[in-house]
């Protein structure tokens, strides 16, 4: 007796996810450039055929992978900025779940920051993945954060712009860097890091 269409398809998740994973794996730790997709076929443990069937061509695994990451991130920020206590939890909210993403999800921040590096925002593009408006509103989301953290005088008394640069750059500076042993760190002092950063005395040690 052959599978009803639920269970298809949810083999066909379970199928194009461990694609996913293994996709991840393998241009974290290789590099995409360098990566075929027969590499990432033995490391999911598929043919090769059958990860062309989910994905016609690298590309397309390379913008599922930018989609995926960008769309976590995306929610993060939302829910932050729904919250309805002040701006210290939300901030602490983004840091919390921010420590909690680059540890289970590692990956995406060195694909994305090593293509960075390679050829910027035109390499995206260029795959058919365009950036610039995702960051730009997830920058607008992170600066109402900041423009309210200043105004309630719950960070250090600086541009929003200035402290999104430094909370963004500390982490994918870390991630970058530190990739391989971030996870021997406490997030606690992960946190205490990052809040020290832009100022929040007030949560150093919550």
């Amino acid at each position: 007796m052959g599978r009803n269409p639920a269970e298809n398809e949810k083999n066909r998740a379970k199928s194009r996810n461990a694609i996913l994973t293994a996709a991840k794996k393998a241009f974290a730790r290789d590099g995409y450039i360098n990566c075929k997709m027969s590499d990432i076929a033995k490391l999911a443990g598929m043919s090769y055929g059958n990860v062309y069937w989910y994905f016609p061509a690298k590309e397309d695994l390379l913008k599922a992978i930018l989609d995926e990451g960008f769309s976590e991130r995306d929610n993060i920020l939302k829910e932050a900025s729904a919250l309805a206590g002040n701006s210290i939890e939300k901030v602490g909210y983004i840091v919390d779940r921010y420590i909690e993403l680059y540890l289970d999800n590692s990956e995406f921040t060195s694909i994305y920051t090593s293509l960075l590096s390679y050829g910027g925002p035109e390499f995206f593009k260029s795959v058919g993945f365009d950036p610039e408006p995702v960051l730009r509103g997830q920058d607008e989301l992170l600066l109402g954060i900041f423009r309210l953290a200043v105004q309630q005088k719950t960070v250090v008394s600086i541009a929003p712009e200035a402290l999104s640069a430094l909370f963004l750059s500390f982490f994918n500076g870390i991630m970058l860097t530190y990739r391989d042993q971030i996870g021997k760190l406490p997030p606690a002092e992960i946190k205490n890091s990052v809040l020290r950063l832009i100022g929040q005395e007030s949560v150093f040690y919550v």
